[in-house]
C-alpha cells in the first residue's frame, strides 16, 4: 500500500483567548494510522494557559517558537516545573499529567 505523504493542516479542535488546540486525523492521514500515532498542534497566545490534561499515550512535545513554563506530574512523584523555549524538546511518558503557560512567571 502507498502511503500519501502530501502534507495536510491540522483542524482546529477547540480555541479561545488563550490559544487554539489543532489536531490531524489518521482517517485523513494514512501514515498516522499505519503507525499507530497521533498528532496534534498547541497553539498559546501571549499570557495563555493550557489546563492541566491527563496524558493517554507517550509523547514529545516540541517548542516551535516562543517561551513559557511547562508543568510535568509523573505518578508517585512532585510536580516538576520546567522554563520552556524555541528548540527545546521534552519526552513524555504515558500517564503524565501537564500544564504550560506562555508566561514568564507564575506569580
Amino acid at each position: 500500500m502507498e502511503l500519501d505523504l502530501t502534507p495536510k493542516l491540522a483542524k482546529k479542535l477547540y480555541g479561545g483567548d488563550g490559544g487554539a488546540y489543532y489536531a490531524w486525523c489518521p482517517n485523513e492521514l494514512p501514515m498516522l494510522r499505519e503507525g499507530n500515532i497521533g498528532a496534534a498542534k498547541l497553539v498559546l497566545e501571549k499570557n495563555g494557559f493550557a489546563m492541566p490534561r491527563y496524558s493517554d499515550s507517550a509523547k514529545v512535545a516540541y517548542v516551535l517558537q516562543g517561551s513559557g513554563v511547562a508543568g510535568i506530574v509523573l505518578p508517585e512523584k512532585e510536580e516538576k516545573v520546567l522554563p520552556i523555549k524555541k528548540g527545546d524538546a521534552i519526552a513524555l511518558p504515558f500517564g503524565v499529567v501537564t500544564w504550560c503557560t506562555t508566561r514568564r512567571t507564575l506569580s
